[in-house]
């Protein structure tokens, strides 16, 4: 099974701070973002489901749907586009 390796967190500056010198998390994160109390963590594609489950027990209070910041502007078709016939 695939697992999410990129997260969105949103919270307190300390808290996100402390997540990044989490020792069991440090070599497992490829790449971070850190900006106005936001943070995006990207997993290592290698990375044991069980230190993803770990980072989710631990710090799911922040983890935020990225879906929820960033809307879906997929086109819809016959709404915002007519198919051109052949």
């Amino acid at each position: 099974m695939e697992v999410l390796k990129i997260y969105y967190l949103t919270g307190d500056n300390l808290e996100l701070a402390q997540l990044l010198k989490d020792k069991s998390l440090k070599k497992h994160i490829e790449k971070s973002t850190t900006f106005d109390h936001n943070l995006i963590v990207k997993f290592y594609e290698q990375t044991p489901d069980s230190v993803v489950s770990y980072f989710t027990i631990k710090y799911g209070d922040y983890i935020k749907n990225i879906n929820d910041i960033i809307p879906d502007r997929t086109p819809v078709m016959y709404v915002d586009y007519m198919p051109k016939r052949d």
